[in-house]
């Protein structure tokens, strides 16, 4: 797994290294997040060429590893966890239950907004009410409407409501 250095993300944003095309779309799809191979299968092609030219250049690094080693001195027997709250549970259900819908309107708008979908979606993700997420909703389709129109801004966003 790797993540981009400090002078990998100025890199995206000025270009100034000179990479090819295929070279920074993969410093582009690279977060620190997903593996190597989730990547490959993402692009469809190896990420060997780019990675080495990449590392070489210092624009990427790989992403450290915790390892935690418990104590066994201080071992503490296993206890269960403590039930949730109602409303902590009845909070995480939701936000499970909303997980279809925050997938959908991504498959729906990725090919739209493409690398700023998450900056676009960041309302829709941090929502923790049936109130919020139709009003994110709504201001989704808004901004959609500013550069689709409002039809097609009303067609895409069609069929989604929590």
């Amino acid at each position: 797994m790797y993540r981009k250095s400090a002078q990998g993300q100025a890199e995206v944003k000025l270009r100034a290294a000179g990479l090819d095309a295929l070279t920074r779309a993969a410093l582009i799809l690279i977060n620190g997040r997903n593996a190597v191979a989730d990547l490959e299968r993402q692009w469809g092609r190896s990420m060997a060429k780019p990675l080495r030219a990449l590392l070489a250049k210092g624009l990427i690094e790989p992403v450290p590893v915790e390892v935690k080693v418990a104590s066994v001195e201080n071992a503490q027997p296993a206890r269960p966890a403590e039930p949730k709250a109602p409303t902590e549970l009845a909070k995480s259900m939701k936000a499970l239950d909303w997980l279809p819908l925050q997938r959908e309107v991504a498959r729906r708008l990725r090919s739209l907004f493409g690398h700023d979908l998450a900056r676009v979606m960041q309302p829709l993700l941090s929502a923790q009410s049936v109130t919020e997420v139709r009003t994110a909703l709504l201001a989704l389709e808004a901004k959609l409407a500013m550069y689709q129109g409002k039809k097609a801004a009303a067609k895409i966003f069609e069929g989604l409501a929590p």
